[in-house]
């Protein structure tokens, strides 16, 4: 069994986004988004602060949007100029176009509002966007009156169970394991069966974000029970997602809020929803993906130096100045290049280095300034794509304490990423092409070895799931 991701949505609406850059101010700031900023030929609604940089388009729509829909595509890449270069040193830049929408309505008039880094880094190159289209659906729900539709949790009635998890996957449920949660699985109508979560994923940074405003159910797949009882071989399945996914906004493997995920099964009430077959699209695929990335990571969440905050760290290079990490893809595709990224930081009165080594190869080490009242941690971060030979890669890092021993260095994370050939195993596991992102046209992935594959997912949220 594996996940499959295949780009096959047909979308309501289309939108052409165009960045006046050549009319952008010096100290273009964020204001309150109206109309005639974001007609083309007026300023640049950019803003700078300590995250980077951000821009928003706001426009006027029919209805709210399904943000589980939004599809960045033809994206156009322009040159970088040196005051841009200048304010991106030291900055986090994604290495991907990411593209939030918020809906907001006033006056009766629904409007639409896009907020996205126009800076990105790819294969060690920094580009700014230019233009793209962005492709999106509406949503049928009514925002704003939720609150006076929900007046009590799903959880108010009926008996639930509780169980945790912490790796992102596809797990089985049988009727031992419902046994163990105090369920008595003899009484159990299989078409009664449910789970709900919102998984291990960390709540987003803006509370404007919208939220499930009651716990979402999670579609299910059921094997066996034609009968109308749970046996000793039905089982089900579910995709749950753990606290150890790469998110964005907090630049960690870990959910900084928690250490489990749980999720909640019941057998009482009505029937619940269940993972649908796949509806492929009729035309001809237009890409062909044969292989995907994938990360392997290094993150210890050990030590908080600033005492303050979400952002902890692991290892650190003190008293041992120099530490090695190791990552082995086998079979991996080494005519295409590897991407590594550090992030630590350090707590010094004097300033410091981190000299960092890929393979033999060394590269510009990670500075760090000293540290004042009120700063109390200096941080820096590298990213850098490496042609390399073989499947194992070393990254080697040094910690310079500048003559001071009181110098402390912490290591956030190692990360690396390889380009791997899809083909099947004996074991589940995850794929996704990133050039799917600003790919256009109906798109397949092409597995080789796949006589041992029994069923392929499409996983595009946890809610919305398809099996082929």
């Amino acid at each position: 069994m594996l996940f499959l991701l295949i780009g096959t949505a047909v979308f309501a609406q289309s939108k052409k986004i165009n960045l006046p850059w050549s009319t952008a101010t010096k100290n273009s700031k964020l204001s309150q988004p109206s109309q005639t900023q974001t007609k083309i030929g007026q300023s640049l609604n950019l803003s700078w602060d300590e995250q980077g940089p951000m821009y928003y388009e706001r426009w006027m729509d029919q209805l709210p949007v399904d943000i589980t829909s939004v599809r960045v595509s033809r994206v156009v890449w322009g040159e970088l100029s040196s005051e841009d270069k200048k304010k991106l040193q030291g900055r986090q830049v994604p290495e991907v176009l990411e593209v939030d929408l918020v809906s907001s309505k006033a006056r009766e008039q629904w409007h639409t509002t896009a907020f996205f880094n126009p800076f990105v880094r790819q294969n060690g190159r920094l580009k700014k966007v230019q233009s793209f289209e962005l492709d999106y659906r509406f949503t049928t729900e009514k925002m704003g009156s939720r609150a006076s539709v929900v007046t009590n949790s799903v959880l108010s009635q009926g008996s639930w169970y509780k169980f945790e998890i912490d790796q992102t996957g596809v797990y089985r449920l049988d009727r031992s394991f419902l046994s163990s949660l105090g369920m008595n699985p003899a009484t159990i109508n299989p078409d009664l069966l449910k789970i709900y979560g919102h998984g291990g994923k960390p709540l987003p940074l803006a509370n404007s974000d919208p939220q499930f405003f009651d716990i979402p159910e999670i579609p299910i797949k059921l094997v066996g029970g034609e009968d109308g009882r749970f046996d000793s071989g039905d089982y089900l399945l579910f995709y749950g997602q753990g606290i150890m996914d790469y998110d964005v906004q907090n630049d960690s493997h870990f959910n900084p809020y928690a250490e489990k995920a749980y999720y909640y099964i019941t057998a009482d009430g009505l029937p619940g929803l269940r993972i649908e077959p796949m509806v492929e699209p009729s035309a001809n695929a237009e890409v062909i993906f044969e292989q995907y990335q994938e990360l392997k990571y290094h993150e210890r969440d050990e030590y908080s130096p600033a005492k303050v905050g979400r952002r902890w760290f692991g290892d650190r290079f003190d008293i041992q100045n120099q530490q090695e990490y190791n990552f082995n893809f086998l079979g991996r595709i080494t005519s295409e290049p590897v991407k590594v990224k550090v992030r630590a930081a350090a707590a010094s009165e004097v300033p410091t280095s981190l000299q960092v080594n890929v393979n033999g190869t060394t590269v510009d080490p990670l500075t760090f300034n000293a540290i004042n009242d009120p700063t109390l941690l200096s941080v820096d971060s590298f990213v850098q794509d490496f042609q390399l030979s073989g499947e194992s890669i070393n990254v080697s890092l040094n910690y310079n304490n500048s003559g001071n021993p009181a110098s402390v260095g912490y290591l956030d994370y190692v990360q690396v990423t390889a380009t791997m050939p899809l083909r099947g195993t004996e074991s589940s596991f995850a794929f996704f092409n990133q050039e799917a992102t600003s790919s256009s046209g109906v798109g397949q992935y092409r597995i080789s070895q796949a006589q041992n594959i029994h069923e392929e997912w499409a996983i595009e949220t946890p809610y919305t799931v398809k099996y082929k």
